[in-house]
């Protein structure tokens, strides 16, 4: 059927438009499903009662009703997209942040980003979504009702069960895109098959080529088939001109065979010949792995598209620099020649496609390795609700925090729609103050007015002891009342419109030699330093020079390590932890981000003033290849990768945020988060997702207004670097490591340079139990709960009363207590008190039934990991978000610790432990938890490296100069809603006020006569009858 229509004379006149596209597409689409289904083989696998199958894995594309066979078996359904990821893929993935929004045929799309481009791509998209649903949809949706008429599930059910999407396509081909955990790049998959030798002619034309080889092919026969004879005319004209041999595919061309220095082959072996060191340019239609082999093999191309995906292909690669596209319908001999030329003498062509080959290959993992790991994966996890966002979760305008920008359109339109009115009205004073002087006959002026106070008005301004003359201007006594009234109303219309604007801103394969990297952890917190420590060793065991700033007396040196300890880190850390006043910092986001702005301000300069790096910023044989810090508002400290000239990376040991994903560049994380969760609305109301937009709308104003400024006169002060420079220094970090997995509740778009690495601190093994303690735990007949509020901090300013309600509660149980305070070790009763705690070995222990903790996040790491559920008393930062995952996940209860009573707690306890679906939850996540392709060390080592191999980061962040960030949201529709809404609003308002002011003042008052003044002049006009 596809050959029929593929070989039809026909064929080029079904993309004369995009519905006759369309319809030619779904008429193929629909001949593929339906000669799949109605085939006698098939039709006997289906009514087969014995045939069993655990997983259905296709195509991802419109082949809609194939979805029905998931469901028939009873089946983990997997896609597979063999060509460019599209939104089409990306709505099966339940992705809705893709990092570009690509069309499925983007044989118009405009690839700049100018105002008219995209809206002209807005209407090509939304158009082809309209040819999804009215087309391509109905007619499977129809074979599906066919042949899956007794289907239990609905065809929209199905298309959201896709587990496990496995996509051709990788980052450094130039398109980077914010993915969900099931969207899996495997591009080059098809190269770990050997490729098909050269016969033994073609290889000496190649070997013999000394001024290089060109090698021409346009894929499959069809497009050779109704390639223009105009075009393959100036082809062989345009050869004959070159000094470099070529290799042209093709068994249909009019291009003689072996003439002179061109070489035609039907079926040429094309791995192999771009491989070859004397290939210089490969000139393709840009198919998709088409390009993908030029790139593995680091050769330039030159790209004549026709159709289909060749367009976006060959466009991100001239992005790259490694290509030149041209138009087929404006294709010359001189243009061809010239861009022949320019590609081949031109080395930076060729030095980039080297690069991008290095590029392409380095991975941790080979495509066909990570396909077969994550196919093998979609079997053994057949619940995906761990690996999909959850959009009933996460609607669409919180998922993108587009309630700013709704906000903003409906602020703009109103203020449009305010000037609108402001000037009609304008013009409707001064056109009707015109037709008011209803007659000017010589020396008579008659006004119709209605108001007493607008006659006396009117008549001083027009009463002249001069000859009047219709021809005369307003006085400046009435000029001057009307610019003060029209001032006075463009003044409030241009403060109202810059309070609008005030608001809206407010809103390469090679091993990799020993480098000297610097690390900066500053915090005096011992679990945050437990994370960063096993990357340290095991990068210094990589052979790596490595020099850690960190507060002193944190824990015991690193061997192999270089420490610079600062000690002011140690005073000024603790001066304000214990302070009395300490908790009241938190009553208000001001007063926490002056907090902030003051922890951060004196951990940056303690850091650079310290005696120790001062020496080392002096010393002018020190040199740094990597730059590791932690990330956060320590922006100062990004000088030192500019000081040194080094690669920039980020380190993130508690949760992620909006700051954080701003740093790398990713402008769509799954959920817009703050930064200090303490009053953040968990709930998915309006009112509660317009209280989280006030609350992040106000952190991100406490971050530009109190804590960066602070930051930028330390970054002045000790480096002499301007504020754009800052933000230039932001935009280098090259990528994230992140104590975050999607398993453990909190799914996110990450572009390629977020790298999750949670419970990276498991690598090291855990420490072990005293002999008291194992025997204690060891026989508990009931089960033990261990309960731990995380360090002494929280152990200081945990109200007396609470601590009570623990001891009143926990007394009414029959299990074991293992308690973490801070006194010393002893045991009464059922009650273990323990002041330094060896937690993962408690945790790991198999009578642990529960765990009562404060949110920590390694606390909750090292719960997930061992499978024990949780009862979650979080106190401040992130442990409000971390626990409220963990009771969306089902393997935790969460209390509020102002309405806590020993009651409650008991009650909540036993659920936990009596009831097992917690345990079962809690074991499955363990298993989630542990399931990855590499280890979180392995996954942080190998992605540290690379960022040593790769200085230049353009291939892993998402550009946003290239992709607007209206754009990259799909805000035109949303801001022209907005903007129209606002219009349409505001008229309805005003219409209604209109109206209702006509009916009102009609009922309430009597008509007035209209007066009559008339307004004799003195001096008559020479030829008036009055005279």
């Amino acid at each position: 059927m596809s050959e029929n229509l593929l070989e039809s004379n026909e064929f080029l006149d079904f993309f004369s438009s995009k519905w006759s596209e369309a319809y030619w597409i779904a008429s193929m689409l629909s001949n593929v499903s339906d000669g799949i289904l109605s085939d006698e083989g098939v039709q006997r696998m289906l009514h087969n009662k014995n045939e069993r199958f655990d997983m259905i894995l296709l195509e991802a594309g419109h082949l809609d009703a194939l979805y029905g066979f998931a469901d028939h078996f009873n089946a983990t359904l997997m896609g597979l997209s063999c060509v460019i990821p599209t939104w089409n893929v990306d709505l099966l993935a339940g992705n809705p942040a893709p990092s570009v929004y690509e069309p499925i045929m983007p044989r118009e799309y405009n690839f700049d980003t100018s105002l008219m481009s995209r809206f002209s791509n807005w209407i090509y998209i939304t158009e082809e979504k309209l040819l999804s649903y009215l087309v391509f949809r109905p007619v499977q949706q129809k074979l599906f009702n066919k042949y899956f008429r007794h289907s239990s599930k609905k065809l929209s059910e199905l298309r959201a069960q896709f587990s496990v999407i496995l996509i051709n396509n990788h980052f450094s081909m130039g398109r980077v895109r914010a993915n969900v955990p099931n969207i899996i790049e495997v591009a080059g998959i098809h190269l770990s098959e050997p490729p098909e030798p050269c016969d033994k002619d073609l290889r000496r034309f190649l070997d013999e080529a000394e001024n290089g080889v060109i090698y021409f092919s346009l894929g499959m026969d069809v497009l050779i088939k109704f390639l223009p004879k105009s075009i393959q005319k100036l082809l062989l004209e345009s050869f004959t001109r070159l000094k470099q041999r070529v290799v042209v595919r093709s068994d249909v061309s009019s291009i003689p065979n072996k003439s002179g220095n061109i070489y035609v082959i039907s079926q040429a072996p094309q791995r192999e010949i771009l491989e070859h060191p004397n290939v210089r340019l490969f000139i393709t239609h840009g198919g998709m792995l088409s390009v993908m082999e030029a790139i593995y093999s680091g050769v330039p191309m030159l790209g004549i598209p026709f159709f289909f995906d060749q367009f976006g292909n060959l466009h991100r690669v001239q992005l790259a620099g490694m290509a030149i596209v041209l138009d087929n319908n404006a294709l010359s001999v001189d243009i061809l020649t010239s861009s022949i030329r320019e590609l081949i003498e031109n080395p930076k062509y060729a030095l980039r496609a080297k690069e991008m080959s290095l590029n392409f290959r380095d991975r941790p993992m080979s495509p066909l390795d990570t396909a077969v790991w994550w196919t093998e994966y979609a079997l053994r996890n057949q619940d995906i609700s761990h690996i999909r966002l959850n959009e009933d979760e996460f609607p669409f305008v919180q998922y993108y925090g587009l309630e700013s920008l709704i906000s903003w359109g409906l602020r703009f339109g109103f203020v449009i729609g305010s000037l609108f009115l402001l000037g009609f009205r304008i013009y409707q004073k001064g056109f009707n103050r015109q037709r008011q002087v209803l007659k000017t006959d010589q020396n008579i002026v008659i006004y119709a007015r209605n108001k007493k106070s607008d006659l006396q008005l009117r008549k001083k301004w027009v009463v002249h002891s001069e000859p009047f003359d219709n021809t005369s201007q307003l006085t400046s006594e009435q000029r001057n009342e009307r610019s003060k009234s029209l001032n006075m109303r463009l003044g409030n219309t241009c403060l109202a419109l810059g309070l609008c604007l005030c608001f809206s801103v407010f809103l390469p394969l090679e091993f990799v030699r020993a480098a000297s990297i610097l690390a900066v952890f500053p915090y005096r917190l011992e679990h945050l330093f437990h994370v960063v420590r096993p990357l340290m060793k095991a990068l210094t065991v990589r052979g790596h020079n490595i020099t850690m700033i960190t507060p002193m007396g944190m824990l015991e040196d690193i061997d192999g390590v270089r420490h610079i300890r600062v000690p002011m880190l140690n005073t000024h850390m603790q001066a304000t932890v214990e302070k009395d006043q300490f908790l009241d910092f938190f009553a208000d986001k001001w007063s926490e981000g002056s907090l902030v702005a003051t922890v951060f301000h004196n951990i940056s300069y303690a850091i650079l003033s310290n005696d120790a790096v001062q020496k080392m910023l002096k010393d002018s044989s020190q040199h740094f290849d990597l730059v590791l810090l932690e990330a956060g508002h320590m922006d100062a400290l990004y000088g030192l990768a500019e000081f040194y000239n080094a690669t920039l990376m980020g380190f993130c040991s508690v949760r992620i945020n909006w700051n954080v994903d701003d740093l790398a560049g990713n402008p769509a994380p799954s959920i817009l988060e703050p930064i200090s969760p303490m009053g953040f609305s968990r709930d998915n109301s309006f009112l509660g997702r317009l209280h989280n937009w006030i609350y992040i709308s106000e952190e991100r104003m406490v971050e530009y207004l109190v804590i960066r400024p602070s930051q930028k006169l330390i970054l002045k002060q000790f480096f002499g670097y301007s504020a754009q420079q800052l933000e230039e220094l932001r935009s280098r970090i090259s990528l994230f490591l992140i104590n975050n997995h999607f398993s453990m509740g909190r799914v996110r778009a990450n572009v390629p340079n977020i790298i999750e690495i949670a419970g990276i601190h498991l690598s090291e093994p855990p420490e072990p139990c005293e002999k008291d303690l194992q025997q204690f735990l060891d026989e508990a007949k009931n089960g033990v709960i261990y309960i731990s509020m995380g360090n002494e901090l929280i152990g200081k300013y945990l109200p007396e009363n609470l601590q009570q309600t623990l001891l009143q509660s926990i007394s009414q149980l029959r299990q074991r207590i293992v308690l973490r305070t801070g006194a010393t070790t002893n045991q009464t009763g059922n009650i273990y008190r323990i002041s330094h705690a060896p937690q993962r070995m408690i945790l790991s222990h198999p009578n642990v039934r529960l765990f009562v903790t404060n949110g920590g996040q390694l606390s909750m790491i090292e719960a997930i990991d061992s499978g024990v559920p949780m009862l979650g008393l979080p106190f401040f930062f992130d442990q409000f978000s971390n626990m409220h995952r963990m009771q969306l996940a089902g393997t935790a209860k969460v209390l509020d610790l102002k309405s806590l009573n020993a009651d409650l707690l008991t009650s909540t306890i036993r659920e936990l432990i009596e009831n097992p679906k917690y345990a079962q939850r809690a074991k499955a996540k363990a298993r989630q938890f542990r399931d990855r392709p590499t280890s979180p060390l392995d996954t942080a080592v190998w992605w540290t490296e690379y960022a040593l191999r790769h200085p230049d980061v353009t291939h892993t962040r998402l550009n946003q100069d290239e992709i607007p960030i209206m754009r990259y949201y799909r805000m035109d529709s949303i801001l022209s809603l907005g903007l129209r809404f606002g219009i349409v609003t505001l008229s309805v308002i005003w219409i209604i006020t209109w109206i209702s002011y006509k009916l009102f003042t009609r009922i309430g008052r009597k008509p007035e006569k209209k007066e009559i003044v008339l307004v004799h002049i003195k001096t008559p006009i020479k030829g008036s009858p009055i005279s």
